[in-house]
């Protein structure tokens, strides 16, 4: 019998221990408090499930909690959560999928794609982070007006640098995983993320959450399909308004298949 479908609530579930840090926001052009917050859906389930005409639920998508970044001693890994590192979550081993396929796609192939765009320790996130920092410092320095879009541009065109060959290889690999997966299960995945403005004190921070959503039917798959990459709070490139010309400030985060990271580093480094 076709299931019935439901409204449902994407994202991921964290327990209270495990809930992301906030991420420090840039430094100009933010949006209004009011309307980030406003405007954040609540994603916080790991499992998603529809009612079928019986009342039964079943179970439809896995969204399995991307992590990735800048470490201390070594890449951030992409997968969060241990166990999905080191083993077959079950929804997919309902499916029939063995540990050597999942490996191969989610853990090795992943890993290949943190360890060469992820930086290694903290310094090597000193070029990315370099100009922002210079970006705050030039605000509050009034004599030199608006220079600061100078600084900014440059700002931009370094983190193009950086993330537009991430979100290549990103793109690329849920194009290959869903060919390879298709063959054989009725899946499909795909990279989604949320942004949003969280307030401390005066001042505020912003978040992400980031995963990998998993239709686990071809009924979930066409409506995976549909749905977009990026939610909450996506910046664009329109000019903040504080603007005074020269061009875009912000990075327009439209163009990617998740919401950007902070560090990045080049692939030659």
């Amino acid at each position: 019998t076709k299931p019935e479908q439901v409204i449902m609530v994407r994202g991921i579930e964290y327990p209270e221990s495990e809930k992301p840090e906030p991420e420090p926001t840039g430094c100009c052009g933010q949006p209004k408090l009011s309307t980030v917050l406003s405007s954040r859906p609540d994603l916080g389930q790991r499992e998603v499930y529809t009612t079928t005409s019986n009342g039964e639920k079943m179970l439809v998508r896995l969204n399995i909690h991307l992590e990735g970044g800048q470490g201390c001693f070594g890449p951030v890994p992409m997968l969060k959560l241990a166990g999905d590192r080191v083993t077959v979550p079950p929804a997919l081993e309902k499916l029939g999928m063995t540990w050597d396929e999942y490996h191969e796609i989610f853990v090795r192939q992943l890993s290949e794609i943190e360890d060469r765009h992820f930086p290694e320790g903290c310094c090597n996130a000193c070029p990315k982070a370099f100009p922002k920092y210079l970006c705050c410092l030039v605000t509050s320095l009034a004599t030199l007006g608006c220079t600061l879009h100078w600084f900014m541009r440059r700002g931009l065109e370094q983190a193009k640098r950086l993330l537009l060959p991430f979100d290549a290889d990103l793109r690329e690999w849920q194009t290959n995983a869903n060919a390879t997966l298709r063959q054989k299960y009725p899946i499909h995945i795909k990279t989604q993320s949320t942004s949003w403005i969280v307030p401390q004190g005066e001042s505020a921070k912003r978040c992400w959450r980031r995963w990998i959503a998993v239709a686990l039917n071809e009924e979930d798959a066409a409506q995976l399909m549909s749905e977009p990459h990026l939610y909450g709070l996506v910046v664009d490139d329109k000019p903040p308004p504080c603007d005074c010309g020269g061009g875009p400030t912000q990075l327009n985060e439209n163009i990617f298949c998740v919401h950007p990271y902070q560090q990045l580093r080049s692939v030659h480094l």
